[in-house]
């Protein structure tokens, strides 16, 4: 349905790549940490909540990016481009900071209700999960931003979507693996 809505307001292709971080950080990851790693083969609340710490960020940031990509054209007309583009850029990471704010009292809540011990391991291993899904956040935050001022026909777009792609996969893969490495300790 989300989908559906983003084909009819976007159109085509673009629509896509809009549905996409959703559809990753949104779904696929939460579902996979949380729920296949948490419920079924460790049977792990830290799983659990490092799976809502996902969904959360995934989320967040995707909405976000979604608010600020519909004003920006309100923006642009009423303070000009440039002008425009420096708030929507401050009005993102204010919401940014928001998320990450939550995403770090969340685990908090979560654990005190399942009266889950967090000791060292537990406290680097949300550290290190937060971490990369913020990084996996900022990216949805860039890529639906770049398809907005570019769209994704352009040779600019295609480049930064791949170099883009690239540097916070591999930063947010680098962080997964340390929260993955504290979570069995």
């Amino acid at each position: 349905m989300v989908f559906t809505l983003f084909q009819v307001m976007i159109g085509g292709y673009n629509s896509v790549i809009f549905f996409f971080p959703l559809l990753f950080l949104g779904s696929f990851l939460p579902i996979y940490i949380g729920y296949v790693r948490g419920a079924i083969i460790l049977d792990s609340i830290l799983e659990r909540v490092r799976g809502w710490l996902y969904l959360v960020n995934g989320v967040g940031f995707y909405v976000g990016s979604l608010i600020g990509v519909s004003r920006l054209e309100i923006l642009s007309q009423v303070f000009g481009v440039i002008f425009g583009a420096i708030l929507l850029f401050f009005i993102g990471l204010g919401i940014i900071l928001i998320v990450i704010r939550f995403s770090l009292y969340l685990p908090k809540v979560l654990f005190k209700i399942t009266n889950y011990n967090m000791d060292k391991e537990t406290k680097q291993a949300i550290r290190y999960t937060a971490q990369a899904a913020s990084i996996l956040g900022a990216l949805s935050y860039l890529l639906v931003n770049l398809t907005t001022v570019w769209g994704s026909s352009s040779i600019y777009f295609l480049i930064s979507y791949i170099v883009i792609i690239s540097l916070y996969g591999l930063v947010a893969f680098f962080w997964e693996r340390k929260a993955r490495h504290w979570s069995k300790s």
